[in-house]
C-alpha cells in the first residue's frame, strides 16, 4: 500500500548560466522555496511559498468538509500584509451553490449556482459587494452530464464569449465552435482521434474556414507522448523521454529553426516519488543569460 504523503518541502538553486558551453556546472546555494501540508485524505491544507532569502512571500491554507470537498480558502500575501479570503458553501449532494470572496482591501464579491436540471444548465451570477450584477455564465449539459454549451456575459447581459462542444460517437471532444453574440462562428477548433481514442491532431480555423495553425501528437507502443509538433506563425516542437517505468524523464522544447528553447528534467525513486528537477531556459537572444535551475524534495509520511 502507497504510503501517504504528510508533507513536501521543495529545495531550489540555480545551477549555472550556460549548459550549451563545454563549461562545468556550478550548483548554487539552496533555499526552502516551497512547503505543502497534506491531510491524510490527500488534500491540501496548507502551501508557503518562501523567497531565496529565507522570508515567507505567500501562504495559501484551505478546509474541508467531512465528504472532502473545500469550503474556505485563504491566501495571504506578506509583502502587503494582506489576505483574501473565499468561503465556499454547498448542498447536501455537495455542489456549490455559492462563492463568496473577500479580499485584501475589504471589498468583497460573491457568486451564485443556479441549477436548472431539468434545462440540463448551470448558470453563474457574479455580484459585486452592493449586490450589483457584474457577470453571468451559463453552461449547458447533455443527459451524459458532458459540457455542450457556453456562454459568458458582462454586466450588461451582453455575450462577450459563446462556446458550442460537440462529441464524437466515443464520447471525444470533436470540435469547439466559437460564436460572437449574435451567434455567428468567429473560430472553429478540431480534434482528431487514433483508434484508441487519444488525440493525434488538433486543428484551429479562423472565421472563414482557413487552418490556421495545427499540432500532431506521437505516442511510443506504450502510449506515451513522445513528440508534440506545432505548426502556426512560430512553430514548435516538444519532445519527451521516459524511464522503464512510463514516467517522463526530460521534456525539450525546440523552436521553429530547431533550437532547443527549454529543457526540463525529472528523477523519481525506486517508489515513483519526484525527487529532483531541472529547468533550463535559453537566452534567445543568444546574449550569455541562460537560466539554469533546479529543485529537490523531501518527503514527511504519515505513519
Amino acid at each position: 500500500m502507497p504510503k501517504k504523503v504528510k508533507s513536501v518541502t521543495r529545495f531550489s538553486y540555480a545551477i549555472g548560466k550556460v549548459i550549451l558551453a563545454n563549461e562545468d556546472l556550478v550548483h548554487g546555494d539552496e533555499f526552502k522555496s516551497l512547503f505543502t501540508l497534506y491531510d491524510e485524505h490527500g488534500n491540501t491544507l496548507e502551501t508557503i511559498k518562501y523567497n531565496d532569502d529565507g522570508d515567507m512571500e505567500e501562504r495559501n491554507t484551505a478546509t474541508y468538509d467531512t465528504k472532502g470537498n473545500v469550503v474556505s480558502e485563504e491566501t495571504y500575501f506578506a509583502l502587503d500584509d494582506i489576505s483574501e479570503k473565499v468561503a465556499i458553501t454547498r448542498n447536501d449532494a455537495g455542489l456549490i451553490i455559492q462563492e463568496e470572496t473577500i479580499y485584501g482591501d475589504g471589498s468583497m464579491d460573491k457568486t451564485i449556482y443556479n441549477r436548472h436540471d431539468d434545462k440540463g444548465l448551470l448558470e453563474k451570477i457574479k455580484f459585486d459587494e452592493d449586490n450589483i450584477q457584474e457577470a453571468r455564465e451559463e453552461l449547458f449539459y447533455n443527459e451524459k452530464k458532458y459540457l455542450t454549451e457556453l456562454k459568458q456575459y458582462d454586466e450588461t447581459n451582453t455575450i462577450i464569449e459563446h462556446q458550442q462542444f460537440i462529441y464524437d460517437a466515443k464520447e471525444n471532444i470533436s470540435a469547439v465552435v466559437m460564436l460572437d453574440n449574435k451567434g455567428n462562428q468567429i473560430a472553429r477548433k478540431e480534434h482528431i482521434y487514433n483508434e484508441n481514442g487519444v488525440e493525434i491532431e488538433s486543428r484551429d480555423y479562423n472565421e472563414k474556414g482557413v487552418i490556421i495553425s495545427r499540432a500532431y501528437s506521437n505516442y511510443d507502443e506504450h502510449g506515451n507522448m513522445i513528440e508534440r509538433i506545432f505548426k502556426d506563425f512560430h512553430s514548435k516542437s516538444v519532445l519527451m523521454i521516459y524511464d522503464d517505468a512510463n514516467r517522463c524523464i526530460q521534456e525539450e522544447l525546440y523552436d521553429e529553426n530547431n533550437q532547443l528553447v527549454r529543457r526540463s528534467t525529472f528523477e523519481f525513486d525506486d517508489e515513483g516519488t519526484l525527487v529532483a528537477d531541472t529547468f533550463f531556459n535559453a537566452d534567445m537572444s543568444r546574449g550569455g543569460r541562460d537560466e539554469y535551475t533546479g529543485n529537490r524534495y523531501e518527503y514527511d509520511f504519515y505513519s
